[in-house]
């Protein structure tokens, strides 16, 4: 006999922000941008994605593919945060390959959005 099947109540969660940057009670910041369609898929050479003003420390990136051109699937990646910029790449995801060593992680040119804390 097969087990029952059982009903779940799920939620998704969404954060929606504007492109904006914005001042925190309490003195911290808050930012969200999408890029234009120019960050790569070179590890050793990040696209440089300037904040709209300086944080008082490096901040906290969350990132998110915004386009998608085709295959292969990449998903956006942080390479390096300073108070003013960040680092972004595109990597691929490389679970299909099968000789890993030989392949490289390359993947179309895309755009990213990300939410600075």
């Amino acid at each position: 006999a097969l087990p029952a099947i059982t009903e779940y109540n799920e939620s998704i969660g969404v954060i929606a922000v504007t492109q904006s940057a914005s001042t925190l009670l309490g003195g911290g910041m808050v930012e969200s941008k999408t890029t234009p369609v120019k960050i790569q898929s070179r590890w050793r050479f990040p696209d440089k994605v300037d904040f709209f003003a300086p944080f008082g420390s490096p901040p906290t990136v969350v990132t998110t593919t915004a386009t998608l051109k085709g295959w292969p699937p990449t998903s956006s990646r942080v390479h390096t945060v300073n108070n003013d910029s960040f680092g972004a790449v595109m990597m691929r995801d490389r679970s299909e390959l099968t000789k890993q060593r030989e392949t490289n992680t390359w993947g179309n040119t895309e755009a990213i959005s990300y939410l600075a804390i």
